[in-house]
């Protein structure tokens, strides 16, 4: 349980810190 949730929240924040990357990304530019 512990192993899916971390994967989960991994996931997500990698997912989450993607696309405000790449929002920000253009958006800066």
């Amino acid at each position: 349980m512990d192993s899916a949730l971390l994967s989960q929240i991994q996931k997500g924040k990698s997912l989450k810190k993607t696309v405000t990357n790449d929002r920000s990304a253009p958006q800066i530019t």
